[in-house]
């Protein structure tokens, strides 16, 4: 574990390569020697979040519970974009950056409706999903994630109610129609609430629920309350499910046996038993649980490299640093 401190308070982070990036301060990098450098511009507007493309080329800057965001090539402002007012000041602003099988960088936002998805070119904002006939579904997308060597393009939003939930499209379907992007992939039955989702691999999700359910007599048989599932998503069937052994909040799979949580602080947790197999108590990560973050949700900055089984957290000044294995 390792301890960076900088001089400017932390407001995003993103990996490149071997080093941080606050894009939201205006490019602070924080390297793992320990040194830091300094921002290049100072953004005259309330950004506290980003997400990066899988090149490093390309970041968005945005305001997690705002409207406004910014996208930014090598740190140089090309545009700006927005979405919907309606309730944006609960929910994250749902938003990702993938690469397209022909090695086009495209966006994925909601830039018209909170309920409808919209996939541009990065640069110049075409619309690469096209289609003559748009039916949204009513769902509040949110956590938008996508997989590098997958085809799907996972929402963990919420309905009204508000009622946390998942949906799931097919990328290049929807690039070929963009009415695919109205209706989510038809899933297993999940009785009790999904708060959070992730992609563990190009064909299998993780989604966590909480102890809530709509039913009056819920199947446990299938996902029951606090638990850990994984999806096969080719096949649409539940492959796994254990009860968590404690809460878990924000989720960063490493592989189909093992994923931290986040909530309180870092846990490692096994999917195969739901024990929690490792802590990091001395590190607030907050206390999210749903893509609804308003009145007393702290959800500090956190950047996840899957590939080298890494997280940093960001507190105030400082991110400490974890190598899962180490």
């Amino acid at each position: 574990m390792q301890r960076i401190e900088a001089p400017h308070n932390i407001r995003s982070l993103c990996w490149l390569d071997d080093q941080l990036i606050d894009w939201a301060s205006g490019g602070q990098i924080l390297r793992l020697d320990g040194t830091v450098g300094d921002p290049n511009v100072i953004y005259g507007y309330r950004f506290d979040a980003a997400v990066m493309s899988p090149c490093g080329e390309f970041a968005v800057i945005y305001e997690k519970l705002g409207t406004k965001g910014l996208v930014l090539n090598k740190g140089r402002v090309v545009r700006e974009i927005n979405r919907s007012f309606y309730h944006a000041n609960v929910y994250e602003y749902p938003i990702a950056i993938f690469e397209t099988q022909d090695g086009q960088t495209a966006l994925v936002h909601c830039p018209e409706q909170y309920c409808r998805l919209e996939i541009e070119d990065i640069r110049t904002g075409e619309t690469l999903a096209k289609s003559d006939m748009r039916e949204p579904s009513d769902f509040f997308h949110s956590r938008l994630r996508t997989c590098p060597d997958g085809n799907w393009l996972l929402s963990a939003g919420w309905i009204w109610h508000p009622w946390n939930d998942v949906a799931v499209y097919d990328i290049n379907a929807s690039l070929r129609d963009g009415a695919a992007l109205d209706k989510s992939l038809s899933l297993p039955s999940f009785e009790y609430e999904v708060v959070s989702a992730e992609l563990i691999s190009r064909d299998r999700m993780l989604i966590t629920t909480s102890n809530e359910t709509l039913d009056d007599d819920p199947d446990e048989g299938n996902v029951g309350p606090r638990s850990l599932a994984v999806v096969d998503l080719s096949t649409r069937t539940i492959e796994s499910c254990v009860q968590a052994q404690e809460p878990v909040g924000m989720l960063m799979p490493l592989d189909e046996e093992l994923a931290i949580g986040f909530y309180g602080f870092p846990k490692l947790f096994s999917l195969k038993t739901g024990e929690v197999l490792k802590r990091w108590e001395e590190i607030n990560s907050g206390n999210q649980t749903s893509s609804v973050i308003w009145n007393e949700i702290h959800a500090p900055p956190i950047a996840i490299d899957k590939e080298k089984r890494r997280f940093a957290v960001a507190e105030n000044k400082f991110v400490t640093v974890v190598n899962v294995d180490s």
